[in-house]
């Protein structure tokens, strides 16, 4: 029997898979013992063959603050998804008596998702801040997710202020913010809008809802004499503020949740 070396040659020729009717020295079906002991560890560790026993995860990995991108050893190629930050709910206005006011929510972070070949290892991450909740003004945007310049995604944008109201039925009341957008991705997505704010007669008020991201759904909209809500999920934007009539009062809008990075790296 002749000694093959390789594993294409062991498995595609036919005098290696049957009986050739020849006489092997021991010498010889050892050789051919242990090779076949080499190549079966090494298909199982995958290594040593190009092509066998790649292109199956070995890493998933999620960060929730920046840095600097080190692959798992024997990563060849990453699937990232960015998520940017979700913006901040609108604050109120101080209302005298009989007035109310109620902010909009803030919109969600937009998303990206890319396979990266090449050039990933040592890339700057930066993970997008969540909108800040705002006191009496427009809620802040949330920030821009970015794995280097290979795949970005920016935050949403912060709900409208609330603008005092006179006892008036008035739908919508203050705008939600407008989702954020993925660029450079294989798949691009935008984060979902801020809920608009709802005013009613008899000083009754619901502020605008958070928008959601892909990762999940935004604060909800909040009556009476309240804060808006933060956002849930990463990404998400938190809700507006809500405030009745009494005058010096104000309402704070919910704040935005930073985005998020996910690296699947694979062999």
């Amino acid at each position: 029997m002749a000694l093959y070396t390789s594993l294409a040659s062991l498995s595609q020729t036919a005098a290696s898979n049957a009986a050739d009717g020849s006489v092997d020295a021991p010498s010889t079906i050892d050789q051919q013992t242990n090779l076949l002991a080499s190549f079966i560890a090494q298909l199982r560790d995958g290594s040593g063959f190009t092509g066998i026993g790649q292109g199956h995860l070995i890493g998933l990995r999620v960060f929730t603050t920046g840095g600097t991108y080190t692959p798992t050893t024997g990563t060849t190629s990453v699937v990232v998804t960015v998520v940017g930050g979700g913006g901040g709910g609108g604050g109120t206005a101080i209302n005298a008596a009989g007035n109310c006011s109620a902010g909009g929510g803030g919109g969600g972070g937009g998303w990206a998702k890319k396979r990266i070949t090449a050039s990933f290892s040592g890339v700057t991450m930066t993970v997008g801040a969540g909108g800040a909740a705002p006191v009496g003004t427009l809620g802040s945007a949330g920030g821009t997710t970015s794995f280097g310049a290979l795949v970005q995604a920016t935050g949403g944008a912060g709900g409208a202020f609330g603008a005092t109201n006179i006892n008036t039925i008035t739908y919508p009341g203050a705008s939600g913010g407008a989702g954020g957008l993925g660029s450079s991705g294989d798949v691009n997505g935008s984060g979902g809008l801020g809920g608009y704010s709802l005013y009613c007669p008899s000083n009754l008020q619901i502020s605008g809802g958070g928008g959601f991201s892909l990762i999940g759904g935004g604060g909800a909209g909040v009556s009476g004499f309240s804060t808006g809500a933060a956002g849930i999920a990463s990404g998400s934007g938190g809700s507006g503020g809500s405030f009745g009539a009494g005058a010096g009062s104000t309402g704070a809008g919910g704040a935005g949740v930073a985005g998020l990075i996910i690296v699947e790296e694979y062999a």
